[in-house]
């Protein structure tokens, strides 16, 4: 399609060598026809298998060659021409200029008519380029890829993309703790958000999980281990317990030896010398390791054999005075008795001692029975005093 001879500026095509005789403008992109040399529009040209001057057919190859390449002399002269000539741009702007620089002008004057480059995609929008490269930044159907996750998409799904939760890298404020982080990090955030609310595990109160550390240093219910054994205990128990831990250090009562609590039954019952025992004859509680001596010697109520050693009868130590009072004669001749059966022995062993010393043979001491030793009398120091043998 050829430019308008209005547009001319300095010149007119008055001898008609420039001017298309298809479309009657001056020739846009020229061809030159082998056949009859005729100058015409690469536009004007296309489609047609025969030349609109002459009617010959035309060989598409070899018939039609471009004006500014042709080698011979007529053709050299029209292109100078043509570059010589001034030119108003078509579209109405302000330009002007050499028709060499036409079509460099054409492709970005900003009054050229012009469609949406997304004319594919279902966009009818045409108008002056300016205004159509305008529209494109704003056109539905473009192609545009989202700011944030990069996934590419049409700019009028991009609105619904960012505000419907679908974008994955949109930031987000936490609705616990208000911190702003991306939309596929946010439920991992959540569960670490300090502000989280979580349950307590040991008394399920509800505390933020930026304290739960310091709410088990006050929780009654966190376990805690007991300073004796170790073991673990709710923290409202653990005092409870220490106070009863058998592993806890205690002192005996009476003694005053320190042990575990454990081994205090045992020590009380047993190994304890300073424990008071109740006395098994006369109930009194007398110190363990006295309890011998109490029962040998002191203990009123233990029976034990009468002092007389003739005495076969076994009573109280309480009841010995009144059983010698009433016994004072039978002791009398029992202790009689045996006064006289040791008298007697006596005679016969220094009789028999005065015949050994008359004899030749040396003189032995008779071997006497070995006598255990005295054991301590169980009998204390009797209040009444016996009565004097009578003569013989």
């Amino acid at each position: 399609m050829g430019i308008d001879a209005g547009l001319l500026i300095n010149s007119k095509d008055e001898d008609g060598d420039l001017t298309c005789p298809v479309c009657d403008g001056i020739v846009w992109a020229p061809l030159i026809t082998t056949c009859c040399r005729s100058l015409l529009c690469e536009a004007c040209m296309e489609g047609k298998r025969c030349c609109p001057m002459c009617e010959k057919r035309v060989d598409p190859y070899f018939s039609v060659e471009g004006l500014f390449e042709c080698e011979d002399a007529d053709a050299r002269d029209l292109a100078r021409k043509l570059k010589r000539v001034q030119l108003r741009c078509r579209y109405g702007c302000s330009w002007s200029g050499a028709y060499s620089t036409v079509d460099a002008h054409f492709k970005q004057c900003p009054q050229a008519r012009s469609e949406c480059s997304f004319k594919a995609a279902g966009c009818t929008f045409s108008g002056p380029r300016a205004v159509v490269v305008a529209h494109m930044e704003e056109c539905p159907v473009a192609r545009v890829a989202c700011p944030q996750c990069g996934l590419e998409m049409f700019r009028r799904e991009l609105a619904d993309h960012d505000k419907d939760w679908v974008c994955p890298c949109r930031p987000v404020d936490c609705p616990q703790c208000s911190e702003v982080v991306l939309l596929r990090l946010l439920p991992d955030h959540e569960d670490e958000c300090p502000r989280k609310l979580v349950p307590c595990e040991y008394c399920a109160e509800t505390i933020e999980l930026c304290t739960v550390a310091k709410h088990r240093q006050t929780c009654l219910r966190a376990p805690v281990p007991c300073v004796h054994c170790g073991d673990m205990f709710p923290r409202e128990e653990v005092e409870n317990h220490s106070s009863q831990c058998l592993a806890r250090p205690v002192l005996c009562d009476a003694c005053g030896k320190s042990m575990y609590a454990r081994q205090l039954e045992e020590h009380e019952a047993g190994e304890c010398q300073e424990q008071l025992d109740p006395c098994q004859s006369c109930g009194e509680r007398i110190r363990r390791g006295d309890m011998r001596d109490h029962l040998e010697t002191v203990c009123p109520q233990e029976v034990v054999p009468c002092p007389v050693p003739q005495c076969p009868d076994r009573l109280r130590r309480c009841e010995f005075e009144s059983h010698l009072q009433q016994n004072t004669l039978s002791h009398f001749m029992a202790l009689a008795g045996a006064l006289s059966r040791a008298e007697e022995r006596i005679a016969a062993l220094e009789s028999e001692v005065k015949d050994l010393r008359g004899s030749s043979r040396p003189v032995t001491a008779p071997r006497l029975p070995a006598t255990p030793p005295r054991k301590r009398s169980a009998s204390p120091r009797l209040p009444c005093q016996l009565p004097p043998l009578p003569p013989k």
